[in-house]
């Protein structure tokens, strides 16, 4: 409950692209920590495009993103949050996390119909257009394909 809602709503990727996180996902290149969003070794991805790299926001690494996957990721092919059990027809990872999310938010009173996690993605959408970012790099942040898929749909 403490790090996919912070990477949601720092990076607005999908919630499965998190759940299925694996310790080898998180990785540098020069000074930029990023996350490797993949379907390799059987993980699921909504389409070919969502298959990126994702810097890292520096807030995450200022809180300790990078020491809790350090701890819990310990080999390679490790989860990130090893505590996700798949569920649903698909077997997805994030399943029962959705769930759990949803009655988190009602439990503190803020639940709103048709406001789940999911709200994260539209959100940094929208932030992120609001801020004048590139269309295209939108796309390729969020995963979608190039042409302005983003502005479609959010």
């Amino acid at each position: 409950m403490f790090w996919l809602p912070l990477l949601g709503a720092f990076h607005g990727n999908r919630l499965e692209e998190f759940a299925q996180l694996r310790g080898e996902d998180v990785g540098q290149e020069g000074e930029v920590w990023f996350l490797n969003i993949t379907d390799a070794d059987g993980r699921q991805l909504k389409n070919q495009q969502s298959r990126r790299r994702v810097p890292l926001h520096s807030e995450l690494i200022r809180l300790g993103f990078l020491d809790y996957v350090q701890a819990t990721a310990i080999a390679p092919d490790a989860p990130v949050f090893p505590d996700l059990r798949p569920g649903g027809p698909d077997q997805k990872r994030g399943f029962y996390f959705s769930k759990d999310f949803s009655r988190y938010l009602r439990n503190a009173s803020i639940y709103q119909k048709e406001l789940d996690y999911h709200s994260f993605r539209h959100s940094v959408t929208t932030k992120l257009y609001e801020a004048e970012v590139n269309e295209g790099r939108i796309d390729l942040l969020t995963g979608h394909e190039s042409g302005g898929e983003s502005r479609k749909w959010y």
